[in-house]
């Protein structure tokens, strides 16, 4: 796993970095996977409450009995330039550290999606939270924190939390996905911006999410009716 490959690569001339318990906890990866799918598809039905203790806690249970408390540092990542990003963050700091695939953090993330589905928001907040702390960069976190603001009507945080993904979005590969991903950080922000009555850099978001991609019908709607005020 390129993961693991990453922590050696940069911590080569250091201690071995992980117990024993922290190995078996890498194997079961897959499993542990597997499970967060399962827990996904039972959301999708609506059924939060037996998402969240089926499945997000398990996988949440099994990350957390090999590093919580522990040395080294842990991150998870999506991808390769995400998961250096955090290693060369340790390694200006003089921190022990490992990247682990994204599956823990994820787990912390959909259980935050289900809590709000429930309306538990300060469960919810806190999940997101853990989800941020182990992916200091995900995107799709920090849009979903920028979501968290603006339902406190919060907009000015919701504003840097949608400019933070929009940054990070720059560590996923080009494709479909980081389009994605930045057109949800760029309408957030312009959503906020709306509320704090900053029509003109709302209407340049909009525009910015057009060039990004033509198909964008939220950023098109938006965007007429600002011009039409």
């Amino acid at each position: 796993m390129w993961v693991v490959v990453a922590a050696a690569l940069v911590f080569a001339s250091w201690p071995a970095l992980t117990t024993a318990k922290q190995a078996q906890s890498l194997s079961g990866t897959a499993e542990q996977s597997r499970l967060l799918a399962q827990g996904r598809a039972l959301l999708a039905q609506h059924n939060a409450s037996d998402a969240i203790s089926r499945y997000f806690d398990v996988v949440i249970a099994h990350f957390e009995s090999a590093y919580i408390g522990t040395s080294p540092r842990v991150y998870c990542a999506r991808y390769a330039p995400e998961a250096m990003q955090y290693m060369l963050s340790a390694t200006r700091t003089r921190q022990r550290a490992i990247v682990l695939p994204p599956t823990w953090a994820d787990a912390y993330f959909m259980r935050s999606y289900a809590l709000t589905e429930l309306g538990r928001s300060r469960e919810a907040k806190d999940a997101l939270l853990r989800a941020l702390a182990l992916s200091p960069s995900n995107s799709q976190y920090l849009s979903e924190l920028g979501h968290l603001h603006q339902r406190n009507h919060d907009w000015a945080e919701s504003v840097k939390s949608f400019q933070s993904a929009a940054a990070a979005t720059q560590l996923i590969p080009e494709g479909e996905e980081r389009v994605g991903e930045l057109g949800k950080a760029l309408r957030g922000e312009a959503f906020s911006r709306v509320e704090m009555r900053d029509y003109a850099s709302a209407i340049e978001l909009y525009r910015a999410c057009l060039a990004l991609n033509p198909r964008d019908a939220v950023a098109r709607s938006q965007l007429k009716l600002l011009t039409e005020r």
